[in-house]
């Protein structure tokens, strides 16, 4: 029957806020490090240098609010998804789908995300017999460095 109040104040402002901790020094004033979940998606902030309580309240609170907008996780290949359909020589098939072997996510701005354009490079020429799994080409996220094999 003990209630224990926190200075933390992301922890009773937003939803999905879990923790973590707070502090204060004369040295390098008031500071916080908070951390939220919202669908799914972790954010964590650290804080500094703020003036007073007061400040570090409406600081974390905007800036994890802002975080949460303006960021987000983005797939950027799915493991398994076509890429591309590439031709094959002498194939039973005329061509093959080159798939990733493993979901590529980023967490970037939805502004960066939208500038992000992909460019699929494999040989000019590909041979009869292929297997699954085999090696055959590459996919390069312009904007971003995230280079993949595709299989």
């Amino acid at each position: 029957k003990i209630k224990q109040n926190n200075r933390n104040p992301i922890l009773y402002t937003m939803d999905g806020a879990d923790g973590l901790k707070t502090g204060h020094t004369e040295e390098s004033g008031y500071g916080l490090v908070a951390s939220a979940v919202i669908n799914g998606q972790r954010m964590i902030m650290v804080l500094n240098g703020l003036d007073s309580s007061k400040t570090r309240k409406s600081e974390s609170l905007r800036l994890m609010t802002l975080a949460f907008q303006t960021y987000k996780k983005f797939d950027l290949l799915v493991a398994g998804e076509e890429v591309k359909k590439v031709p094959v020589w002498m194939g039973v098939d005329p061509g093959v789908p080159l798939v990733s072997p493993e979901t590529i996510s980023k967490v970037m701005s939805r502004t960066t995300h939208k500038t992000v354009s992909q460019r699929v490079v494999f040989p000019d020429q590909i041979d009869a017999p292929i297997k699954k799994g085999q090696n055959i080409g590459q996919v390069f996220n312009h904007q971003l460095s995230c280079d993949r094999l595709l299989l």
